[in-house]
């Protein structure tokens, strides 16, 4: 699915992947790591983690880093990190 699609199916909407815990940050992101990227998400922590743990095989095989770019970046995935500074992924 590409991401324009992605964001008019689910704008607005509250997304629970795992049917676990309720809507909770990283059920997004695995979300559009399976329904835009077409992989299966991996369980590596909340949300944050995704960008503690960038430089894995596994994410930097998924996402190109990018840290506190204050211009928007068409298809990316933000993650606001636990000292809440803005950290994007394209």
């Amino acid at each position: 699915m590409t991401y324009t699609k992605w964001v008019k199916l689910y704008k607005g909407t509250k997304i629970d992947y795992d049917n676990a815990y309720g809507v909770q940050c990283v059920d997004l992101i695995k979300h559009y790591i399976k329904k835009v990227l077409g992989t299966t998400p991996q369980s590596i922590g909340n949300a944050y983690k995704y960008w503690e743990k960038r430089n894995s095989k596994y994410i930097s095989n998924l996402f190109v880093p990018v840290k506190n770019n204050k211009y928007t970046i068409p298809n990316a995935v933000i993650i606001q990190n636990i000292f809440i500074s803005s950290d994007l992924f394209p």
